[in-house]
């Protein structure tokens, strides 16, 4: 996800998987996979999938690249969970769901649910859960 300057979030369209990132450590460090794997403690073969892509980084991965090459492990799962995301969503429109709503919420409680959805409005300003409670 990108940051404006307003502070809205944009949806990065097509994340690298992390795969992608661990190869160009490699290359920078002049190392082969097998190298790596071995470094990594884990089986060349693991290594080699999370680089093709077809292997995700795992929480224990992503602990195991960052005391490796020095990324933090929220970094690589952070990555991993942008392209799963970005990747299901190039396949939501066969995702069919419909929209839930509460049990006999006549039309005026479902438009008043949705004008609170953002949070707790009194005059226009947005309050937070307590400041709404105190009025």
């Amino acid at each position: 996800m990108i940051k404006r300057k307003d502070q809205q979030t944009m949806e990065m369209k097509n994340p690298v998987h992390p795969g992608a990132l661990v190869i160009e450590c490699l290359e920078d460090l002049s190392l082969s996979v097998a190298e790596a794997a071995k470094g990594l403690g884990i089986s060349r073969q693991q290594l080699h999938n999370v680089i093709a892509g077809r292997s995700s980084v795992t929480p224990e991965m992503a602990i195991r690249f960052e005391k490796a090459f020095g990324s933090t492990a929220d970094t690589w799962l952070r990555m991993q969970i942008n392209y799963d995301l970005a990747q299901a969503r190039k396949r939501a429109h066969h995702i069919i769901v419909a929209r839930l709503a509460p049990k006999g919420l006549d039309a005026n409680k479902e438009r008043a649910m949705k004008r609170l959805k953002g949070g707790f409005h009194l005059g226009g300003s947005p309050l937070t859960r307590e400041e709404a409670h105190e009025r």
